[in-house]
């Protein structure tokens, strides 16, 4: 059993990830551009969801703080969709394939539903599980909270951004575009992590740190 960080996955983003397989299965020779765009367009948009508009929600969090979570999406989703354009309309035939590897890759069935997720070591596992724990106690470890979410944001851009992008050769300019892209997200989204949930009253952050408790899926 492997525990994964993830969320529940749309039924459009799921069957057009399994017809992008299937596509480049039968046909290895043709770019499948459109759907390519659309799990793209549609991933990101379902993984903002998941790790800043679902902690909004659990707190029906509105004024200063709802404007930075949604300020931070903004920056992130410009930032993701820029670049992803960019670069996989430079895809070959060879790297689609590594491509499609990705998308499945991220693809797991939990409770009989497609989610998209990736897995987390063993031991960060066990101590992610541990500061959970800690909070509802009333123990918790506010550094170690800004460590285990780090740890959550850094996966996601592992697995989400890394690797997607990666799978596709560019030049040095588009390389550069593509790093500085990455430097934007990782520091918006540590930022955030950072800023917002320490301060927060106990009473207050506990239905966040328990919705994102909730991602840890074992499969």
């Amino acid at each position: 059993m492997t525990v994964y960080i993830a969320f529940p996955a749309s039924e459009k983003l799921h069957r057009n990830t399994l017809a992008f397989s299937e596509a480049v299965e039968k046909q290895p020779g043709v770019i499948h551009q459109q759907l390519i765009d659309e799990i793209s367009h549609d991933f990101i948009s379902e993984v903002l969801a998941a790790f800043f508009d679902g902690p909004v929600q659990s707190l029906n969090m509105q004024g200063s703080m709802a404007s930075v979570m949604n300020g931070v999406m903004t920056i992130i989703g410009k930032a993701s969709r820029a670049l992803v354009n960019k670069v996989f309309h430079k895809v070959s035939v060879e790297e689609q394939a590594m491509l499609v590897r990705e998308f499945l890759a991220m693809q797991i069935i939990a409770n009989d539903a497609p989610h998209c997720g990736f897995p987390l070591e063993p031991s960060v596992a066990s101590r992610a599980a541990t500061m959970f724990e800690g909070f509802r106690a009333g123990q918790g470890n506010e550094d170690e909270l800004v460590t285990i979410m780090g740890l959550y944001a850094d996966g996601a851009i592992e697995y989400f951004f890394d690797r997607t992008l990666g799978a596709v050769k560019v030049g040095a300019i588009t390389r550069g575009l593509v790093g500085a892209g990455r430097g934007t997200i990782h520091k918006a989204a540590h930022s955030t992590m950072q800023k917002s949930l320490p301060g927060l009253h106990p009473k207050v952050r506990q239905p966040v740190l328990n919705y994102f408790e909730s991602m840890m899926i074992e499969v």
